[in-house]
C-alpha cells in the first residue's frame, strides 16, 4: 500500500480551487485531497480538527488572512 500525499487547499475563488483539485487528482493518483477552505482563518480552524496534512496549497492574496 502506497502512502498518499494528503493535501489541503485554501483559495477564495472556488472555480480555481475546483480546477486545481481536479487536475491534481487526474494526474497524480498518489495525491489524496483532504479539504478545501475559502480563507486562511477557516483553514487554520479546520487544521485544529484534521491536522494530518502533508501539503497546503494556498492563495497568498485572499481577503481574510
Amino acid at each position: 500500500m502506497v502512502n498518499k500525499i494528503k493535501i489541503a487547499l485554501a483559495d477564495d475563488k472556488r472555480y480555481l480551487a475546483q480546477e486545481i483539485i481536479e487536475k491534481l487528482q487526474s494526474y497524480h493518483e498518489e495525491i489524496e485531497f483532504r479539504f478545501y477552505e475559502l480563507n486562511g482563518i477557516d483553514l487554520l480552524d479546520h487544521l485544529k480538527i484534521e491536522s494530518e496534512i502533508d501539503v497546503i496549497l494556498m492563495d497568498i492574496e485572499m481577503p481574510e488572512m
